[in-house]
């Protein structure tokens, strides 16, 4: 591993085994709490599961909300349902995100294991990596969707782990890269997003390649991934002639949405209200994409989970707190793009920086594409799970080195956020949602 491996106290790993227990009790609780018709498009991606169980085919997608969405995750719940014989839908919609719990700590635990390879010699940035992708609001609410949001970030999230171990190494088993370019085809076959990191995934492999002359991981990887993910997008092509859809008549109802338009101004306006107001049909946040992106990421900004009252003040917590693991983000950010742009990090560091900047860059060619409230979602950024947990546990970590007063404050206030995060999005524990899920749109007055 390079540098010689240091160990934790064991008072630091029985801490940290009773938060990561305590995130697991949370999600399993919620898995079974959760009511099965709520969740973002829940319904609707029932009625796609319900009609693959009962004609074994792909519909038209026009058919419904859902159908012009790639199949893989809709097929995926019908073929375990069929195999386990089970038909109820409480039972299946229940073991759906039980799997989604399971998949989404295996991708953590991961992810951590693999920052403490990497750089062993400071232990405390894994455990860092791990607490900050668990204390996520938004990837404990995504646990409980009945949806695709969470297998297309999970199978991302392993791509790129596998891909930045393969780029950084001087030759890699033809084997593993096939598998990447299979997990690589999946997330695009589950939602489109999955064709960016079958992009990004190509331009390392290719970089590799022409220093190194190791063509063949280049084809393996684009090849099965091609295979197995783009197969559907020209079935669209050559039936309906599109490779996407977009302005289905099921869509219709967003269009009369606000805002309804996008200006430049969207995209550079962050109000300080964000932090006392998180919603997203407020006045300030209706034209701020990424104060509600932010809102959406710490908070339930589109109260699908929270009660819309008597969370005033926890909701500002939550957001406050969250600012730190987000500055400390934006500051691994800079460094990393620093150095990918000046050639002073490795293949791997190139890798995320590059990845980062095309889903931010596919978030907000998205958004403007789509001018609605609902379509502002941190949810569609949870494929940045590593590069987030790689880069700021790096950058907390050397915050934590500068002193016990500091190391001291930055801790409790970690642990605080953490703690909270898992009480308040523990389902109907603290706070009780007994209505309607979603905003009332259509009686707020859009500027």
């Amino acid at each position: 591993m390079g540098a010689s491996a240091i160990a934790l106290p064991r008072t630091w790993l029985v801490g940290a085994g009773l938060l990561f227990a305590l995130a697991v009790v949370v999600r399993v609780h919620n898995a079974f709490a959760y009511d099965i018709d709520m969740g973002f498009d829940a319904p609707q991606n029932w009625e796609y599961v319900e009609i693959l169980r009962e004609t074994g085919r792909l519909p038209h997608p026009e058919t419904s909300w859902s159908t012009g969405h790639p199949p893989f995750f809709y097929a995926a719940v019908a073929g375990m349902a069929a195999l386990a014989g089970v038909d109820d839908k409480p039972t299946i919609v229940i073991g759906t995100r039980l799997a989604n719990v399971a998949l989404s700590l295996l991708v953590v635990v991961l992810l951590g294991l693999e920052i403490r390879r990497r750089d062993p010699a400071r232990p405390r940035r894994a455990l860092i990596a791990v607490g900050l992708a668990l204390a996520l609001p938004v990837q404990i609410m995504m646990t409980t969707m009945f949806s695709e949001e969470l297998l297309t970030a999970s199978l991302i999230t392993l791509v790129l782990l596998g891909i930045g171990r393969a780029v950084d190494r001087s030759d890699e088993a033809l084997g593993r890269v096939a598998l990447l370019g299979l997990l690589a085809g999946l997330a695009w076959l589950t939602k489109l997003t999955g064709v960016l990191v079958i992009a990004v995934g190509g331009l390392a492999f290719l970089w590799k390649a022409v220093r190194g002359g190791a063509w063949r991981s280049l084809v393996v990887f684009a090849g099965t991934a091609g295979l197995a993910g783009g197969w559907f997008t020209l079935r669209s092509w050559w039936l309906y002639g599109y490779l996407y859809p977009h302005g289905l008549p099921a869509h219709q109802v967003m269009f009369e949405m606000p805002p309804g338009s996008r200006s430049l101004f969207d995209y550079l306006y962050v109000p300080f209200s964000v932090f006392w107001n998180p919603n997203p049909l407020a006045p300030d946040l209706l034209h701020s994409v990424w104060g509600t992106t932010y809102a959406s990421i710490w908070f339930d900004a589109h109260a699908h989970f929270l009660p819309t009252t008597g969370v005033a003040a926890v909701a500002s917590l939550l957001l406050l707190l969250g600012s730190i693991p987000t500055a400390a983000f934006l500051v691994g950010f800079v460094r990393r793009l620093r150095e990918a742009a000046f050639g002073g990090g490795s293949p791997s560091t190139a890798l995320l920086v590059g990845y980062a900047g095309v889903v931010l860059a596919g978030y907000v060619a998205f958004t403007w594409r789509n001018p609605w409230f609902v379509t502002v979602k941190g949810s569609f950024l949870l494929s940045l799970l590593l590069p987030y947990a790689w880069w700021t546990s790096d950058t907390l970590d050397r915050w934590f080195a500068k002193g016990k007063a500091v190391r001291a404050l930055l801790g409790t206030l970690l642990c605080v956020l953490f703690l909270l995060v898992h009480f308040v999005f523990a389902y109907d524990v603290w706070f009780e949602k007994n209505e309607f899920p979603g905003l009332q749109w259509n009686e707020a007055q859009a500027p």
